[in-house]
């Protein structure tokens, strides 16, 4: 899970080299996130990364297996 200052609050997760956009709070959790234990990495890191599909809460199955913290 990652965060940029220019992102504000805006966490994503990050698997490879592929960036989805975390869309809520509820999904944060289902993927076994905790506020705080997110990393924060370089913008320019971050504009390289591929931008993968946004996870909502109807998706985040799809993604759960995949979340390592």
């Amino acid at each position: 899970f990652v965060r940029t200052a220019e992102t504000g609050d805006k966490v994503y997760f990050v698997k490879e080299s592929r960036v989805h956009w975390i869309t809520n709070p509820k999904v944060y959790e289902a993927l076994g996130g905790a506020f705080g234990t997110e990393n924060k990495i370089k913008r320019e890191k971050f504009i390289q990364l591929e931008r993968g599909e946004p996870i909502t809460l109807d998706n985040v199955g799809r993604f759960k297996d995949e979340a390592v913290l």
